[in-house]
């Protein structure tokens, strides 16, 4: 498959400016800013399900939050309830 065609594409394209994209991990960050750079979203701020479950999130005012594909198949329990309380937040001060 070629670079910039695919569903972490489109997800990083759809991502709101300034918004803030959920990686899975830290790996997945590195190879997530990479394509955002090629694709000119060098505004999306790059986090991870780690970041979420520790409420990292709290006092900022998020324009938007997403959450790669492969991560939200991997997140479970704990972390899934921070996301939704985070997800609340978007567009609030």
């Amino acid at each position: 498959m070629s670079r910039g065609t695919g569903q972490t594409t489109q997800q990083l394209l759809e991502t709101k400016l300034n918004g803030v994209f959920i990686c899975l991990n830290h790996e997945h960050v590195r190879y997530t800013r990479h394509l955002a750079r090629f694709l000119g979203r060098e505004d999306i701020r790059m986090e991870t399900v780690d970041w979420i479950l520790r409420r990292c999130w709290q006092g900022l005012n998020m324009t938007d939050l997403v959450v790669d594909h492969f991560a939200q198949e991997q997140m479970r329990g704990e972390s899934l309830y921070a996301l939704i309380e985070a997800q609340s937040r978007v567009g609030r001060q």
